[in-house]
């Protein structure tokens, strides 16, 4: 999980973009930091929607990501799904000049 402080001068009082790879781990390994940065105005975005059992299993996944930020405050118009497959982000670093 990526943290980046945007528009201001330090993580205590900038607003935070959360690049998470999967749906849950912004919750699961930084829940506390997500509520924080959504009290702030924060985003978040997700690399993949995690199908990597198949497609029906990443809309449930990204179900569960909206249903889980919502209950913690964040609005969905705040969360970003990029929808790369799961398991190919490794294209991103690999075909990139």
């Amino acid at each position: 999980m990526f943290l980046l402080t945007l528009f201001g001068t330090s993580i205590s009082n900038g607003k935070i973009l959360m690049l998470s790879l999967h749906p849950a781990d912004d919750v699961i390994i930084a829940a506390g930091i997500t509520y924080k940065a959504t009290e702030r105005g924060g985003k978040i975005i997700y690399m993949t929607n995690g199908d990597c059992s198949g497609i029906g299993s990443g809309y449930i996944r990204q179900a569960e990501a909206v249903a889980a930020q919502v209950y913690l405050g964040e609005p969905e118009d705040n969360l970003i799904f990029l929808g790369f497959s799961d398991g190919c982000l490794i294209i991103l670093t690999t075909k990139l000049p």
